[in-house]
C-alpha cells in the first residue's frame, strides 16, 4: 500500500506526489491543497512547513 492509497482513504484522490526539502516526507499537491506526507505513508503533515534557516517563512 502507498501514499496514493492512504491518501484516497481521506477522500483525495487528485494528487501529484513530488520531492520533499525534508528527508523521509513527500510533498503532496491536490486540487485543495499541500500535504506534506511520510514516505510509508502512515503520516500526514497539513500545515505551512517552515525552513528555520531562513528570516520569513
Amino acid at each position: 500500500m502507498g501514499i496514493k492509497y492512504f491518501l484516497a482513504r481521506l477522500g483525495i484522490h487528485s494528487i501529484d506526489v513530488q520531492p520533499s526539502p525534508v528527508i523521509g516526507l513527500k510533498t503532496v499537491l491536490t486540487d485543495r491543497d499541500i500535504f506534506y506526507i511520510s514516505n510509508n505513508g502512515r503520516h500526514i503533515i497539513y500545515k505551512p512547513l517552515y525552513d528555520l534557516g531562513k528570516i520569513t517563512p
